[in-house]
């Protein structure tokens, strides 16, 4: 496979100024989906980030930060992988704990399920 390599052009103020505040607003949308999804209500769902938002397609959800939908569902979805990839990181963390306390293979597997669930 052969990579083609292309010059781009700089920006001119106008496009520039666009970009920055879709960037911006990007990252506010992406935290106001982190801080939704710290609810309990959101923590069964965290590995089905579309459930998610058709939940918030069906209730007409408009971006706050003025994106068009398929940013915001951007947001989400990356929010979502975001805080999966958080939790994933705590399991790491706890799994040694875990195996160190419980000394029989029954007792790990319904502590590691616990945690899944």
């Amino acid at each position: 496979m052969r990579t083609i390599k292309r010059k781009a052009l700089p920006l001119n103020l106008n496009k520039e100024h666009c970009l920055k505040k879709l960037c911006r607003a990007y990252a506010k949308e992406k935290q106001y989906w982190l801080d939704k999804l710290k609810g309990w209500e959101f923590q069964a769902l965290l590995g089905k980030p579309r459930a998610i938002r058709d939940a918030f397609v069906d209730k007409k959800y408009t971006s706050l930060y003025g994106l068009q939908a398929r940013h915001w569902k951007l947001a989400l979805q990356d929010a979502v992988e975001t805080w999966d990839k958080y939790w994933q990181a705590i399991f790491v963390n706890v799994k040694h704990k875990i195996y160190a306390k419980y000394v029989t293979e029954v007792e790990r597997h319904y502590a590691y399920w616990l945690l899944k669930n």
